[in-house]
């Protein structure tokens, strides 16, 4: 005779679902949180200790129905984004009503070669009203809503990949992969408003007249065929706003403010890609130039998307809670 013992899995109290196994207990969880965004609902699980069976910081989305992947992505990366943890996408299974298995798909783990678990933990914007760390369901809601909506405008997968590469890089080169993520922030934003924040120096007509009058002064120079060619060939860009430019325009348009120290450090993220190494002494600065630029590209992340009103500033002491107008103030 064949005994079958039925257990049962609530998660969330009151309004949650209830999942059964061949297993023998019933538990319910109390590390899950309930969500619905674009209409559908999803609960975000931490697994208890004793069923982590030796993974690291182990977890599961469950959905009400079966949205496409497309979807499940762009959920994960709002999370991930929200909560400030990458994420390890291991797979997905799929149940019918009797939460019985239907088809499962194994994903071979990227983990940022392990560098995902070593990351700390440090929410974008602060989810809860009472401690750090804390997940409201309103305000986890309105970030995972907000990072889905601007999901392809902003082209967040690949903003997602750039961010989380940047925080698991050394301190003497992650300055210049947090640049390199937040300039493409910038371009996403620009190319979605065109209108917002000017292009060149010059404006388009004006830019037409000066181009046509630098090429024929090149044309009538005194310098050789090779030097000609290369200047005609700069005058595409020479009227293109530099990159510090740019960001202040871009802060700007989204009223915010660019900090002393901000705008020190973003000057400053592109020596170690050549090659400068950090003066000796000057290493504790070096560290904070990575949190401030970090911070910058949650500020201007938040705001596009509106995905918060409060960011958690990691470059002061107390980690404190600001608007995101407000930039962290000067240290030293």
């Amino acid at each position: 005779m064949v005994t079958k013992t039925i257990t049962t899995r609530r998660i969330s109290l009151n309004d949650g679902i209830t999942i059964t196994s061949d297993t023998d207990r019933f538990s319910t969880s109390w590390n899950s949180a309930k969500l619905t965004v674009d209409g559908i609902t999803f609960y975000v699980c931490a697994l208890d200790r004793k069923d982590r069976t030796g993974a690291i910081k182990p977890g599961c989305i469950v959905y009400d129905g079966a949205p496409d992947d497309k979807f499940r992505k762009k959920v994960r990366t709002g999370l991930s984004f929200a909560m400030g943890i990458y994420l390890v996408d291991l797979g997905t299974t799929h149940y019918d009503a009797e939460w019985k298995v239907v088809s499962t798909l194994a994903r071979s783990a990227y983990s940022l070669r392990r560098h995902a678990f070593d990351i700390e933990t440090l929410q974008l914007a602060p989810l809860g009203d009472r401690f750090l760390n804390e997940l409201g369901a309103p305000q986890l809601t309105r970030a995972i809503q907000a990072f889905v909506t601007a999901f392809d405008v902003l082209d967040l997968a690949n903003l997602h990949w750039a961010f989380w590469h940047a925080c698991a890089a050394p301190p003497h080169i992650a300055p210049a992969h947090f640049g390199a993520t937040i300039e493409g922030l910038q371009s996403a934003y620009t190319k979605a408003n065109p209108r917002k924040v000017r292009k060149g120096w010059a404006t388009q007509d004006e830019w037409k007249i000066l181009k046509a009058a630098l090429s024929d002064v090149i044309a009538d120079a005194g310098i050789s065929v090779e030097a000609k060619a290369a200047l005609e060939a700069k005058l595409p860009t020479f009227n293109g706003i530099d990159q510090r430019q740019r960001l202040k325009d871009i802060m700007a348009a989204l009223d915010l403010e660019l900090g002393e120290d901000e705008d020190a450090a973003w000057r400053r993220r592109n020596k170690a890609a050549h090659g400068t190494p950090i003066p000796q002494g000057q290493e504790l600065a070096a560290i904070r130039d990575m949190k401030l630029l970090r911070g910058l590209f949650q500020r201007l992340l938040l705001r596009i998307t509106n995905a918060a009103d409060q960011y958690i500033d990691y470059s002061s002491p107390n980690h404190n809670y600001r608007p995101l107008r407000q930039a962290p103030p000067p240290i030293g």
